[in-house]
């Protein structure tokens, strides 16, 4: 019996605490009390009205109010991997005083993509280069295209990679022949860009970019074909001439992320050509070999996507 007695006070203590824990999670303190009034009167065997225990009437078991323990749990911080949106509104972009705010507060570098699109004005008078006389060459004006993509090292300098296509005839010159000229270009321009006006939405640019050069000369067909009648062939061959451009630009808003632009620059370059001309047996007939000068004025206009 007596046995039987505590184990029947154990059982109403257990339900007790149960039941005042599971207050706090139901809300519910009336109902919770009254089962916990008829529990410690079953373990005590005094009535449901006689004076509680010192505490409140949430139910705590401390007897204040309840505490989470450990410290509180810090919001998930965004990974630096998360996706980023293509475009950025330009007032929200250029209002951020610290750099990479308007990405979350994260250094998510902004990255430029440029598509150009315009004219080469290459120069055709014999000049000097490294204190040698160049070549006397006959190069028309003619296209230019190109891309270029550079990513933000803080919110005014800009690095990374270009490359462009240009193409324009060529008349009889000290070494090449009638024919047209191919260039592709391998830059790697550094570009402070500020902002001005009214928002400071528009953007002056400056920028130096060193890189290389590949000519491409090509004969003209029918010239070519007269000499091969005549027993003449012409090899010309491809070469390479380091080349560094300064470039200067200034864009304006179409939309968010999007701007159009118009570029002039400047390239320095000096390459070493050869040409030679032989029989119809293989023989050496000419050979010239001379620096031309492959500087140039280009003038561009594109589109800069920002994201």
């Amino acid at each position: 019996m007596h046995r039987s007695f505590l184990t029947q006070r154990r059982i109403a203590a257990l339900l007790a605490s149960a039941i005042a824990c599971g207050t706090f999670v139901s809300g519910s303190p009336t109902e919770a009390e009254g089962w916990a009034g008829l529990a410690a009167e079953a373990a005590s065997g005094s009535p449901a009205g006689a004076a509680a225990p010192a505490g409140d009437a949430s139910g705590s078991l401390i007897g204040g109010d309840f505490a989470p323990v450990g410290p509180p749990a810090a919001p998930p911080e965004a990974s630096l991997f998360e996706l980023r949106p293509l475009t950025l509104p330009l007032a929200a972009l250029f209002a951020q005083d610290d750099f990479g705010q308007a990405y979350g507060g994260h250094y998510l570098p902004p990255l430029r993509f440029d598509v150009l699109l315009g004219a080469i004005v290459p120069f055709e008078e014999s000049g000097m280069a490294f204190g040698a006389a160049t070549s006397d060459e006959d190069f028309d004006p003619g296209a230019m295209f190109g891309f270029r993509l550079q990513v933000g090292l803080d919110e005014n300098f800009y690095v990374g990679g270009e490359i462009d296509f240009a193409a324009h005839d060529v008349g009889q010159g000290d070494v090449f022949f009638p024919g047209d000229l191919g260039r592709i270009y391998l830059m790697a321009p550094f570009s402070f860009i500020g902002h001005v006006g009214e928002g400071e939405l528009v953007e002056i640019g400056l920028s130096i970019a060193p890189g290389l050069q590949i000519a491409l000369p090509d004969v003209d067909r029918d010239f070519e074909d007269l000499q091969l009648f005549l027993g003449r062939f012409i090899d010309e061959d491809d070469f390479v001439a380091f080349t560094l451009r300064a470039a200067a630009r200034i864009s304006f808003p179409i939309d968010w992320g999007l701007r159009f632009f118009f570029e002039g620059s400047y390239d320095w370059a000096y390459g070493e050509a050869e040409v030679e001309v032989r029989n119809a047996f293989g023989q050496l007939i000419e050979r010239r070999r001379d620096e031309v000068d492959l500087s140039a004025l280009n003038l561009f206009a594109g589109f800069s996507v920002t994201f």
